[in-house]
Parts: C-alpha cells; structure tokens; sequence
C-alpha cells in the first residue's frame, strides 16, 4: 500500500492514510486526461463506436446530487472506467485502474460527504455526444477538459 502511495510512514515507522496535496491532485487529473482522453480517442475509430456510445449513455452517473457520496463516486468511477474498458485497450484499462485507489483518496479527502455535480449525467453527457461525433480531437479535447474542471473542483476543496 505505500508503493501504491496509499499510506504514508512517519519518522516512527507508523503508517497513516496518504493525504494527497494540490500538486498531487492536479497531476493525477492532468495523467487521467492523457489516459481516458486516448481511450475516447480509440472509440471514436472504433467500428462499433454506435454501440459504444449507447452502452456509454445506458450507464451516465446521475441526474442530480441527491443520495449518498460514495454511490456517486462509484458511479462516476465506473462510467470512467468503462469508456477506458470499451477503448479495448488492455494496457490503458491497466493503468487506469492503478489509479482508483489514488482517486478514491482524494475524493474522500477532499469532499467525502457531498456529491459535486461535475459526477452528473449533465457533465458526462458531452462527452458521449464528442465521441458519438466520431471527431477524435472533439472528444479528446472534451476529455480533457473534463478532467481540468474536476482538478480545479478538488484542488480547491477543503481537506478532511
């Protein structure tokens, strides 16, 4: 867990949950970015991206921020994590999913107990609509901008 960067060591040998800081935050968005932007890049080539797309808006986050932090987060996480799946890239899927556990610290360190509309359909639609474009910079450049939006959000967040 502390190669992960999961948990840090004090001068005690003592471990405690990893607090991620502005830098830190900023940087696994910006790397995001790169990876899920590739991934919608790869899909808008892809010659199924029609039902790529529709199993993309099957499974949009929620309308609203009503309910539970965690159900939110989750499902933010998952719609992510399927558009990298549905790249049908093993490599990118890979290192994507060697950042949820970072993700999951930083939402819970910084808004753990309130959904933020950025985990909305409302900010998750243009992306589907980019990639439904079949314009690979369109939904490359959408993806990227996404991820710029939520490291501003969760840089500016107060720690827990």
């Amino acid at each position: 867990m502390q190669a992960a960067g999961l948990v840090d060591a004090d001068a005690r040998g003592r471990l405690h949950v990893h607090t991620p800081d502005d830098r830190e935050i900023a940087e696994l968005f910006q790397v995001r970015g790169a990876l899920e932007g590739l991934a919608a890049r790869a899909i808008t080539g892809n010659e199924r991206r029609a039902d790529i797309v529709a199993e993309l808006r099957r499974h949009l986050p929620p309308a609203s921020v009503v309910g539970d932090f965690s159900d939110h987060m989750n499902r933010d996480l998952a719609f992510h994590e399927r558009m990298v799946r549905l790249s049908e890239n093993s490599i990118l899927l890979d290192a994507w999913s060697g950042l949820q556990d970072r993700m999951r610290i930083i939402f819970f360190a910084r808004g753990g107990d309130r959904p933020s509309t950025i985990m909305t359909r409302d900010h998750h639609l243009p992306i589907v609509d980019a990639i439904a474009s079949g314009d690979h910079r369109a939904a490359h450049d959408t993806l990227v901008a996404h991820m710029e939006q939520a490291a501003r959000l969760w840089v500016d967040a107060p720690a827990r």
